[in-house]
């Protein structure tokens, strides 16, 4: 019965351990439309750049009173070694002045750890 018990116990942390590795949000792509529907659409490939960094991303840029500062916030996104808008190649926030859909970007941007953060 013991020898039972233990297998059973080896076989469940062998599937936790495959699940859980299957299961990587590491490096996850996701592509978004910014102002899908018009002449102006463009794509974005957003990645999960790890729990971690994700976290920094968000946490570091909060103001005094626990809000996001998304200007901040944008300007860490497009960082390459950020990791989180990896297409197209985005050097500045300047992108957007010839590019409409800041906001929804930076919303789709938020949305995005968020829910790969959960």
């Amino acid at each position: 019965m013991a020898t039972t018990k233990v297998t059973q116990a080896k076989e469940s942390a062998d599937k936790l351990k495959n699940s859980t590795l299957a299961k990587s949000k590491f490096l996850h792509q996701e592509t978004v439309t910014i102002l899908d529907g018009t002449d102006e659409a463009y794509d974005l490939v957003l990645q999960f750049p790890g729990t971690a960094k994700a976290s920094r991303l968000r946490d570091n840029n909060l103001n005094q009173f626990g809000n996001l500062d998304i200007t901040g916030f944008m300007e860490d996104a497009i960082k390459p070694d950020t990791g989180l808008i990896v297409s197209p190649l985005i050097k500045s926030l300047d992108f957007w002045d010839e590019h409409g859909g800041y906001d929804e970007a930076a919303a789709k941007c938020v949305s995005f750890l968020a829910k790969m953060l959960d």
